[in-house]
C-alpha cells in the first residue's frame, strides 16, 4: 500500500475491535438452595472469569486501538548556507507493543528508554526510527522531541493498515519541512506457520518515505526501513521491494538518504563490487542499484572497522546491520563523519538504551557543486 500527499492532508481509520468477553463459569443446580460454601466458589470464579476478561480485553485494545494522526510541526527554518551540513541519526529503539515487550525484550525500562531517546533526536536533524511499535511509547518520545527542542520539528509516522497485529514502527523525524510522503508495506515477510510468535509478519513492515525540503530549495529524498529478521527469502524480496519503491520516489537531481535496520550482516572488511560469490551484503547493494541511484553506505566510505551496531553492550558477538546510505543526485551529498553510539544507561536493566546502537552520520551538503563528492 502507499500513502500520497500533504502530510497534513493524511488520516488513519480506526481498527479496534471489540475483545469478546468470555462466558462466566456455569455451575449445575439443584432444587435445594446452593449451601454457603457453594455460592461464594460460584462468586469466586465470577470473579475471576471477569478479571482474566478484563485483562484480555485490555491487551487486545492496546495492540489494535486506532493511532491518532500526527501532524507536522510549524517549522521556520531560515535559508542554510552553501557547505552547510545535515546531522542524521538511524536507530533501532526497540519500543515493542504490549505483551511483546515483556516476551521478547531484552532492555526494560521502555517508558524511561522512549523519553531519553527523544531528548537525543532532538539534536540531530533528520532521525530515522525503526520498531517504535508501541503507541504510548512513541508518544513519550515525541513529547520528549518536542519539549526539547519545541516546534522544530515534523513528524511522519507510517499509519498501521488493516490485517496486522501492530504497525511498521517507523518513525521519521525532520527539521526540514516535509513536503509529501508515501509508504509501502511489503509483501513478503517471515509467517507464524514457519517461525510461530516470533515472525515478523504480525507487524506491518515496509519502507516510508518523506522528501524534504532545504533551506537552500533543494529538495531530500529520505527513505527509512526496517527489514525482516527471521527469514532469509523473505528479506530478500523485500530488499528488492525497497529498490522499486525508492525508484518511484526519487528523481535523478534530489539526493536521497536511506536509513534503517536492513538486517544484513555487513562484510568485515568491505568487499569491493563486482564480488563472487556475492555476499548477503554485496547481494542487497547490487540489488539497490537497480533503483537506477547510486548509494554509498557512509560506514565504508569513512571507516574500515567492524561498527557492530546490534550488540551496543558488547556482550555478544554482533555485527553491522544498521546502515546509512548516501546518493547524491546532481549536488554535494557526501558523508563526513559517521560514529555508532551504544547509548550505555545504568537506569536499564538490558545496559543500553536499545538493543541496537544509534549511527550517527554528518553529511556535507553543497547546492552549488556537483555530485561527484559522494
Amino acid at each position: 500500500m502507499g500513502g500520497r500527499g500533504a502530510l497534513a492532508a493524511r488520516s488513519e481509520e480506526a481498527h479496534a475491535p471489540l475483545a469478546r468477553h468470555p462466558q462466566d463459569f456455569a455451575f449445575p443446580m439443584t432444587s435445594a438452595p446452593p449451601s454457603r460454601a457453594r455460592r461464594w466458589i460460584r462468586r469466586g470464579a465470577s470473579v475471576l472469569s471477569l478479571a482474566a476478561g478484563l485483562a484480555a480485553a485490555c491487551f487486545l485494545l492496546h495492540v489494535y486501538r486506532a493511532e491518532s494522526p500526527v501532524e507536522p510541526a510549524p517549522i521556520s527554518n531560515g535559508p542554510v548556507p552553501a557547505g552547510a551540513s545535515l546531522r542524521v541519526l538511524a536507530y533501532n529503539v526497540q519500543l515493542l507493543p504490549g505483551l511483546a515487550d515483556a516476551v521478547a525484550a531484552r532492555v526494560g525500562e521502555a517508558a524511561y528508554r522512549a523519553g531519553r531517546i527523544g531528548e537525543i533526536a532532538a539534536a540531530y536533524d533528520v532521525v530515522g526510527l525503526c520498531e517504535v511499535f508501541d503507541t504510548d511509547r512513541r508518544a513519550d518520545l515525541i513529547v520528549a522531541v518536542e519539549r526539547a527542542a519545541p516546534g522544530r520539528f515534523a513528524i511522519v509516522r507510517a499509519p498501521k493498515p488493516s490485517g496486522y497485529v501492530t504497525g511498521s514502527g517507523l518513525l521519521l523525524l525532520s527539521r526540514l519541512p516535509v513536503e509529501q510522503w508515501h509508504l509501502h508495506t511489503f509483501e513478503h515477510a517471515a509467517r507464524f506457520a514457519e517461525f510461530g510468535l516470533r515472525a515478523d509478519g504480525f507487524a506491518a513492515k515496509g519502507i516510508l518515505h518523506a522528501r524534504l525540503r532545504h533551506g537552500s530549495g533543494i529538495r531530500i529524498d529520505c527513505f527509512v526501513t526496517h527489514l525482516d529478521s527471521k527469514s532469509d527469502p523473505a528479506r530478500a524480496r523485500q530488499v528488492e521491494a525497497v529498490a522499486r519503491f525508492v525508484a518511484e520516489h526519487t528523481t535523478p537531481e534530489a539526493p536521497a538518504l536511506l536509513l534503517g535496520d536492513f538486517n544484513v550482516n555487513a562484510d568485515v572488511p568491505p568487499v569491493p563490487l563486482p564480488a563472487e560469490p556475492a555476499t548477503p551484503y554485496v547481494g542487497m547493494l547490487r540489488v539497490l542499484s537497480g533503483s537506477g541511484r547510486v548509494f554509498s553506505d557512509a560506514w565504508t566510505v569513512l571507516e574500515d572497522g567492524p561498527g557492530v551496531t546490534n550488540d551496543p553492550t558488547g556482550s555478544r558477538k554482533g555485527t553491522r546491520k544498521d546502515y546509512v546510505f548516501v546518493s547524491a543526485g546532481k549536488c554535494l551529498f557526501a558523508p563526513a563523519k559517521i560514529r555508532v553510539l551504544p547509548h550505555l544507561d545504568e537506569r536499564v536493566p538490558g545496559g543500553s538504551l536499545s538493543d541496537h546502537a544509534a549511527v550517527e552520520c554528518e553529511i556535507r551538503l553543497d547546492p552549488g557543486s556537483d555530485g561527484a563528492g559522494s
